[in-house]
């Protein structure tokens, strides 16, 4: 497994907490992933990626990744009956990288076993 060391964009994390699930998405900025062990986090790249971890039932989840740069740009987290939805925004044909314009929900279920899987449609 290579170790990731970037740096986190702190403004645009978002915490949110319903029946006792605490989800926390952040982004994850200019990854050094198997890179010059040497550099600076968040000096290898000019990507982003958004991640998520979910606090359930005094278990830590690893993190999952819901979106980043080329991908969904998430907007929204909903939270009921060990179900999460995270809401945003895709790339369409036409948009731009700064401005997708598309619709997206990802469903994600936590296991008893503390992971988070996509659910697929």
């Amino acid at each position: 497994m290579i170790a990731l060391r970037a740096t986190e964009y702190c403004d645009a994390r978002t915490v949110k907490t319903e029946h006792g699930i605490t989800v926390a998405n952040y982004t994850a900025e200019g990854a050094c992933a198997g890179q010059d062990p040497q550099a600076q986090p968040g000096t290898c790249s000019n990507n982003w990626v958004r991640y998520m971890v979910v606090l359930a039932n005094q278990k830590i989840t690893p993190p999952v990744e819901v979106g980043g740069k080329g991908g969904m740009t998430d907007t929204g987290v909903r939270i009921s009956s060990g179900t999460i939805k995270v809401k945003g925004r895709s790339l369409g044909p036409k948009d731009s990288m700064c401005c997708p314009s598309v619709p997206e929900t990802k469903t994600f279920k936590i296991s008893p076993s503390g992971r988070i899987h996509q659910v697929l449609p």
